[in-house]
């Protein structure tokens, strides 16, 4: 995690037992905790089940193949079998499990209006709420009921960020003072029955089982996420505000899971919880039990005895171009590296010259990121070459930076407008959009580490086209795919600048821009597949297909209904 908790730490790691799908989290300060937290785990789980673990699988990474960690695991009898490097799809449920964590914990947080300082307590309540919630892999039961051999009990739930009121015993206030203390619910106790509560003025954490709900508030929120059924009617900016009706409840079962406190700020710095997924669509099919990828071994005993093992920091990002040189993947972020300065080198985006005087050549970056599919498999390791913008000065290296963007009511009422007349709905996506912005100021980069021309380090990188990282690289881009655009036909609305509309006799056809999406919508299939090929030949693009998720947006449609849900 960029960011610490609470109680500073930076790191988790879940152990996922194979049969049960029930999870345990581990906080961590540092990536050498990683065995400390897995004898915890493994006492745990003897305590609970009173089995032992057999089998062990987990990826590469350096803190299950140090030396201490795998004598340990002879000691204790434990096969460890490690994934192929670069396979993560051989610990798929591991992989999918950390990916779908911290997406969850990423949604509560944002719709709480909270800082990402609590990616701890929201990735806390994530995984206790999946740990009772039903799945197919287990046959319809909770993984806590698999795991405990007992039903859990859900009826304390409450909605994560939420505004509480906390009950200030009479002994710890004075006579005039409030009975209760606003707070944020930000998770449930383990280790006691009851809630955790934090103050925003005095910034701590308190525990109590007496407590007030208005779970229709956020203290920090700035906006609400909305579910918009546009089969009824055009979404507006705001809802009517209904009436908040508090709730009280007391106490929250723990049961078998544990949590320790940090000191002072009562942060958890173990708890155990599991796989958190998006409310699924209901269905009346026979709902089957998903394959399942990496190595197949039959018979009970193999889920019984196996623990899947994951980590925040697996694979790792690297922030340097050393770090990824000199990282477990390095053949792929060198790889990343080659395909990105290729593209540059291809598109002309510099060319070498020597820097004039009184001219200053900005610094430059790489930044990497790695990709991942929708069941948590690596897709691909990126890696982007990024200007310094901060150091350009105003009025020498850059103007105006402003760029317009499509308005959401633009797209919200573009797609209710589809809905209603069944238009034909597709996304696309620019690669390396503003790699295609033309400059028009003289603008000089240093040569991009790693990859500087011997015998002539001292040139400098003439910027023929914008690149990532320049104040005004998205103006650039905005005013090339306008440009573009308006010669091929199409006329902004009115009411949207980034809203272009074209029309061929009955034939009409609709392009919302943010950015580097594209949502093309047409009544007409031909003219749709038209204009998405004279894009694609202007600019190398994705073709997405139907819309499904952009923007933040999940897109649920029932064309024969004339239904469709937007979920945010």
């Amino acid at each position: 995690m960029q960011e610490n908790s609470l109680g500073g730490n930076k790191y988790f790691v879940t152990f996922i037992d194979d049969k049960s799908r029930f999870t345990a989290v581990y906080f961590m300060k540092t990536k050498d905790q990683v065995l400390d937290k897995f004898k915890e785990y493994e006492a745990m789980v003897t305590n609970i089940t009173g089995k032992k673990i057999k089998i062990l699988r987990s990826d590469n990474g350096g803190e299950y193949t140090s030396k201490e960690f795998v004598n340990y695991l002879k000691e204790k009898g434990i096969q460890h079998q490690l994934s192929v490097p670069r396979t993560p799809q051989q610990n798929g449920v591991a992989e999918r499990m950390n990916r779908t964590i911290q997406e969850t914990a990423r949604s509560m947080i944002h719709n709480a209006g909270l800082d990402t300082k609590f990616w701890a307590e929201a990735v806390c309540t994530a995984v206790i709420v999946r740990n009772r919630c039903p799945t197919v892999a287990v046959d319809n039961m909770t993984p806590y009921e698999c795991f405990n051999d007992k039903k859990p009990d859900v009826s304390n739930f409450k909605v994560f960020g939420c505004k509480a009121y906390m009950h200030v015993p009479k002994e710890t206030r004075k006579k005039w003072d409030s009975k209760t203390k606003k707070c944020i619910f930000v998770g449930y106790s383990i280790s006691s029955k009851g809630y955790r509560l934090y103050d925003p003025k005095t910034r701590k954490l308190h525990i109590s089982r007496d407590v007030l709900f208005d779970e229709d508030e956020f203290i920090q929120q700035k906006k609400f996420m909305q579910i918009v059924n546009l089969n009824d009617s055009l979404p507006e900016d705001q809802e009517e505000p209904q009436e908040n009706k508090p709730s009280s409840e007391h106490v929250i079962p723990g049961d078998q899971d544990t949590v320790d406190h940090d000191e002072g700020t009562e942060e958890p710095s173990i708890s155990r919880e599991t796989e958190v997924e998006q409310q699924p669509r209901r269905s009346t099919r026979i709902r089957e039990p998903p394959d399942r990828h990496g190595v197949v071994i039959t018979g009970n005993w193999w889920q019984n005895n196996v623990a899947c093992i994951n980590s925040e920091f697996s694979p790792e990002e690297p922030t340097t171009i050393r770090e990824a040189l000199n990282c477990s993947d390095k053949e792929q972020w060198k790889q990343a590296l080659d395909n990105e300065y290729s593209a540059h080198i291809k598109n002309n985006t510099w060319t070498l010259g020597n820097l004039p005087e009184g001219r200053k050549a900005i610094d430059c970056r790489w930044v990497f990121k790695v990709k991942y599919n929708a069941d948590g498999s690596v897709e691909r390791h990126k890696a982007r070459l990024v200007a310094k913008g901060y150091s350009q000065e105003p009025g020498l290296d850059y103007d105006e930076t402003f760029s317009p963007v499509a308005k959401y009511t633009s797209i919200r009422s573009l797609l209710a407008i589809a809905n209603q007349l069944d238009l034909e709905v597709h996304q696309m996506d620019v690669s390396t959009a503003f790699l295609n912005g033309e400059l028009e100021e003289e603008i000089y980069m240093k040569q991009p580490e790693g990859y500087v021309k011997e015998g002539v380090e001292d040139l400098v990188c003439k910027l023929n086209k914008s690149i990532y990282g320049l104040k005004q690289s998205s103006r650039c881009w905005y005013n090339t795919i306008d440009q573009f655009l308006k010669n091929s036909g199409y006329v902004q609305s009115s009411s949207d600048p980034c809203l272009y509309i074209k029309r061929e006799g009955d034939d009409i056809m609709f392009i919302a821009l943010y950015v580097d999406d594209l949502i093309p919508a047409s009544n007409s299939k031909r003219v749709l597949h038209k204009e998405k090929e004279a894009l694609r030949k202007r600019f190398e693009m994705k073709d997405l297909g139907e819309v499904h998720y952009c923007l933040g947006i999940q897109v649920e449609r029932d064309r024969n209904k004339k239904r469709m849900r937007l979920h945010q």
